[in-house]
């Protein structure tokens, strides 16, 4: 019967008029950022910061993983538990990793937790030297307004051909 009455509640919110709007300039301000830093680097070897950025004191301890490309070795462990005493704060580790050729995937450190009700995963990736790729182009909403029960959601994305 509760979630009868949930749904209806939750129904009956998303069909009144919001006045609320999420500025689409403002930046949201992330818990924990995952960062990765070339300290030093020289042919078939690079050794790089590893940040973990809590920019909110919570109290859980954050799994850290380092996933290495085919080819790449690291020198130490490639997980670490960051700790939720740590408060806000950085826990950074230095990575040395060493490999015959620059590998065609990315090293990636992630830090995550996982909890009941709540999840939370950061990310960053090394690219050993090789150039970001391009971004796909982004879609843009140039079609017909979209008018649905007398309400205008805005231009529709036409399909192609």
């Amino acid at each position: 019967m509760k979630a009868i009455v949930l749904l209806a509640a939750l129904l009956a919110a998303c069909t009144g008029e919001s006045t609320a709007r999420v500025s689409q300039t403002t930046p949201l301000r992330v818990p924990v950022t995952a960062e990765l830093a070339v300290t030093s680097s020289a042919p078939g070897r690079a050794v790089l910061a590893a940040r973990v950025v809590r920019h909110v004191r919570f109290a859980a301890d954050l799994a850290v993983h380092v996933t290495l490309p085919p080819g790449v070795l690291l020198v130490g462990p490639t997980d670490w538990v960051s700790p939720g005493t740590l408060g806000a704060g950085v826990d950074e580790r230095t990575l040395e990793v060493q490999y015959a050729d620059v590998p065609a995937a990315d090293l990636e450190l992630t830090a995550s937790v996982q909890g009941t009700g709540f999840g939370l995963t950061a990310r960053d990736a090394y690219r050993f030297g090789r150039p970001i790729p391009e971004a796909a182009p982004h879609v843009r909403a140039e079609g017909p307004h979209l008018v649905v029960g007398g309400r205008d959601y805005g231009a529709s994305v036409p399909l192609g051909n």
